[in-house]
């Protein structure tokens, strides 16, 4: 229809002004299509500046698409694709030992031989004839969940292997560190399947304590905490929500215990923008790209499994637990949205513990902070079960 218009005119200056038109109209359409491509990517992006009037957050408008981006044992490729390369620090691997090592022994265990998942278990060194506490001579269980933005991590991997020994050792409690499957290979929620499994797999040590592993059988089933760090807290609060339709008993949740935990969204808020930057421990654009490899196929950072605050999202019950401790670093770039978190738990009638490491960014774990964020950890654990 456009040659057929251009054909009927019969004056040059009008046949120009046509083709002007229809120039303008094609540019129009393309910058309209590459603003649409761009606002509903969810691969990597990153946010405007925020104004006076949008205090909470903004949508991303001004993507920045590198070709790749490379982490630690993986590389993202603008098309979605990856490829899993040589460990990093996050994913290099350490054997368990059942010797008594610095006071701690390790033991790997295969929970389930078809999806692949097992647990490495840390047994202090302690005397097993005193009592931890007036109730019980036995100790405290520790299921704990590594961070790694539901991408990289292992309960192998020497970051969290130590973390998990010096809590075994420093806390007096057994430690179930657990090896969950990974995205892409294994998007959500299979890491919080496989933790609700792990649970129900305790349970089942519980109740045949004849046939429980060794290391386990000094483990007190009815003083269980959930812990972990960045991805792993976020998979501490999705196990958690599962557990109201499961009777674990004899296995009893004491507390949650989350640490710098992992959530996002569609909309940016003021410490994303602030702290999210290049050159920061955990940026905007390695979050957007964990989330893009680990949610569902199609789902936005609005899924209830990334943005626990979201209208659809299910809430803790506090049937389930009554109690958490969250440990929040002043700098890190998702601590507006775990503060939301925090009074959300709080108006749902949880008691609260939050510990506000200031100078703390996502990365506490591996950088100066641990030991202080350790020491929080043990003494928690302690103050819960003696009361």
């Amino acid at each position: 229809s456009l040659s057929l218009c251009l054909c009927q005119s019969t004056s040059s200056s009008e046949m120009d002004m046509r083709v002007l038109c229809l120039c303008v109209c094609l540019l129009l359409a393309g910058v309209s299509a590459l603003r649409t491509y761009f606002l509903n990517s969810p691969f990597p992006t990153f946010p405007q500046k925020p104004t006076d009037t949008q205090p909470v957050g903004v949508k991303d408008i001004a993507p920045a698409r590198p070709a790749e981006i490379k982490l630690p044992g993986i590389v993202v490729y603008r098309n979605g694709s990856y490829t899993r390369t040589s460990p990093g620090q996050l994913n290099e691997l350490v054997s368990s030992d059942p010797r008594f090592v610095d006071g701690v022994a390790s033991e790997d265990i295969v929970v389930n031989s078809s999806s692949g998942v097992w647990v490495r278990v840390f047994l202090p060194r302690v005397n097993l004839s005193l009592k931890w506490s007036e109730n019980c001579s036995k100790l405290p269980l520790v299921v704990y969940f590594h961070g790694g933005g539901f991408v990289l991590g292992s309960a192998a991997g020497l970051v969290f292997h130590d973390f998990c020994k010096r809590l075994a050792m420093k806390g007096g409690v057994v430690v179930v560190s657990v090896n969950y499957r990974l995205a892409p290979e294994h998007r959500l929620p299979a890491a919080f399947e496989d933790g609700l499994n792990v649970l129900k797999w305790l349970q089942s040590q519980a109740t045949t304590l004849e046939g429980a592993r060794a290391f386990l059988l000094h483990a007190n089933f009815s003083a269980c905490f959930l812990m972990g760090h960045s991805a792993g807290a976020a998979t501490v609060h999705h196990v958690a929500l599962r557990l109201a339709a499961n009777d674990l008993f004899p296995l009893k949740l004491a507390g949650l215990i989350l640490s710098v935990p992992f959530f996002g969204g569609v909309m940016r808020t003021q410490s994303e923008i602030k702290f999210g930057g290049e050159g920061t421990s955990l940026p905007l654009l390695v979050t957007d790209a964990f989330w893009f490899l680990s949610l569902p196929k199609g789902m936005d950072r609005d899924h209830p499994f990334c943005n626990v605050l979201a209208a659809q999202a299910p809430q803790v019950n506090t049937r389930v637990v009554g109690r958490a401790l969250v440990i929040l670093g002043g700098k890190d770039l998702l601590y507006d949205r775990q503060l939301l978190y925090v009074q959300a738990l709080r108006k749902a009638g949880l008691k609260i513990t939050l510990v506000n490491i200031r100078e703390g960014d996502h990365g506490i774990l591996v950088k100066g902070y641990a030991i202080e964020e350790l020491d929080q950890m043990v003494r928690y654990t302690k103050q819960v079960v003696e009361s």
